[in-house]
């Protein structure tokens, strides 16, 4: 069964796009007092190099 599969690890806007809406959706319900956050703000907090190191393909942000 495991032979099957594939794994690895990616980061993108898949993961980008989820993380602006929860947080929007954080501030929508006031449990912060914030601007609504924009991909930016949230791209911001990602450290994107050990995986460019790693693996320059698995990394795409913009």
């Amino acid at each position: 069964m495991w032979a099957d599969m594939e794994f690895g690890t990616i980061l993108n806007r898949d993961l980008l796009d989820p993380l602006v809406s929860e947080a929007t959706w954080i501030v929508g319900q006031g449990v912060l007092r914030a601007d609504i956050p924009t991909t930016e703000d949230i791209a911001a907090f990602i450290a994107p190099a050990p995986l460019v190191a790693a693996a320059p393909d698995a990394v795409a942000l913009d």
